[in-house]
């Protein structure tokens, strides 16, 4: 079609019945152009929009025989005059990333990210069991939605009309409760019609081990001074027995001492009258 813009004295076109899909938007028709485009199964999205206004201009007749979209279903047999701007819809079309199990352990946070072409710009939302988290509508910078454990946040990636978007769902202080599916769904909804595409991922939460690195050493500490409290409490104890022990020895020494003298006087007593008789 580029040819077209060099071919200045062109005045008719005759693309009929050509089994065309699409038009590139790089040319310009000149006056008292004369087009036809019928019976062509073109895919009415975004790539056509410039060819409905061009259409609708009456320098540019087209014999009367309009040409019909064949794709998407929903604008089938249609012609391209009839439609509104916001019918030629390009996408949506989310980025299928590599990684989409994610294995979390209590207490952890959790980042999933959502990729969005469209033309129109798209309304973005995710699901968790079927229920809406956050979403995320056309408009450009947009707060980030805060609910509960969750935050969502949006950026556009290409320009500010935000045709290219990237959502992302935070997922803080992870428990059991949140392990399950997520769902990054995206549509452009227009009257009699309804595209959406979706994005899954899959989180499985376990629970924190008893002994993690940062408590470890702390257990082997408190075991360590547990033991030595042990020790200590078992020296002062037989340390207690032995000194009374040996206290006891040394007055059942002395008890020893005085039984054996006074045994000798009590001898010596029976001696002494005896010779005295």
């Amino acid at each position: 079609m580029t040819l077209i813009n060099h071919l200045h004295s062109l005045k008719h076109l005759y693309l009929h019945s050509n089994f065309l899909r699409t038009l590139s938007n790089n040319f310009t028709f000149p006056n008292n152009f004369h087009l036809k485009l019928a019976s062509n199964p073109f895919e009415c999205d975004c790539r056509l929009r410039w060819l409905r206004h061009a259409l609708n201009r009456l320098e540019y007749p087209i014999y009367h025989d309009e040409p019909q979209c064949e794709l998407p279903k929903a604008l089938a047999d249609k012609k391209i005059v009839s439609l509104r701007d916001e019918q030629f819809v390009c996408g949506p079309i989310i980025s299928k990333p590599d990684l989409r199990y994610l294995l979390a352990t209590t207490g952890e946070t959790a980042t999933l990210r959502c990729d969005v072409y469209s033309d129109p710009a798209p309304d973005v939302w995710w699901t968790f069991q079927n229920k809406i988290i956050g979403k995320i509508l056309t408009a450009n910078n947009e707060p980030d939605i805060h609910i509960g454990s969750y935050t969502v946040r949006s950026n556009c990636l290409i320009g500010n009309s935000c045709l290219n978007k990237s959502t992302t769902l935070i997922i803080s202080n992870i428990n059991t409760e949140h392990n399950g599916t997520y769902n990054c769904v995206a549509a452009i909804r227009n009257q009699g019609r309804s595209d959406n595409e979706y994005l899954s991922y899959d989180l499985r939460v376990r629970r924190t081990s008893i002994l993690t690195m940062n408590s470890f050493f702390l257990w082997i500490f408190a075991i360590f001074f547990f033991i030595f409290f042990l020790l200590l409490i078992f020296y002062v104890y037989v340390g207690y027995f032995i000194a009374n022990d040996r206290t006891e020895n040394k007055h059942n020494k002395i008890k020893l001492f005085y039984s054996k003298m006074i045994s000798m006087v009590k001898t010596n007593k029976w001696i002494i009258t005896i010779r005295t008789m």
